[in-house]
């Protein structure tokens, strides 16, 4: 039985936010980028005619990307000597020569050890199959294979693919 591709975002996903990559243990300029999220979707025909219904999936790409939008993107499993450490209501990130202080509510730190276009696109992915997943962990519909593109800039992504096997379980996500 042959697959069936659909690619949904193509600017549908775009959202805005600030960050500083680690390049060896040290940090690089803090600048920002206006990401843009395209996601693949392979499988098998319903009844429908339908991979899996698109409005499900662009609902779980609006929730995961929504915390992200105009905000600092932080790793938040880094390791010394680089420090980021939450008080008061302040996000202080630290390396052997920066330091950063940011509001926290301006903060998301993630549970990544980098902010590169690789770890954000392989988290954002981890996001939108937690959002896809239905009552019994199982995703819907005939979807085998899901993809995420992550665009940093027009000449510059990332993908990451979650083959999902036979019955919509995903292998180690």
């Amino acid at each position: 039985m042959p697959t069936t591709t659909a690619e949904i975002g193509r600017g549908a996903f775009d959202f805005s936010a600030g960050h500083t990559g680690l390049h060896d243990g040290e940090f690089e300029h803090l600048h920002g980028h206006t990401y843009q999220v395209v996601v693949r979707l392979t499988g098998f025909l319903d009844s429908a005619g339908m991979i899996m219904d698109f409005t499900d999936v662009k609902a779980a790409v609006r929730r995961t990307i929504a915390p992200l939008k105009g905000r600092v993107l932080l790793a938040g499993q880094v390791t010394p000597p680089i420090s980021v450490d939450t008080t008061e209501g302040v996000v202080t990130v630290t390396s052997s020569t920066k330091r950063y202080v940011f509001p926290e509510q301006d903060v998301v730190v993630l549970p990544i050890a980098n902010t590169t276009t690789e770890a954000l696109a392989d988290h954002l992915l981890d996001g939108v199959l937690r959002n896809l997943r239905d009552g019994d962990r199982r995703l819907v519909g005939g979807l085998r294979v899901i993809e995420l593109e992550l665009f940093e800039a027009p000449d510059t992504s990332a993908t990451v693919r979650a083959d999902l096997g036979r019955a919509g379980e995903q292998d180690g996500r």
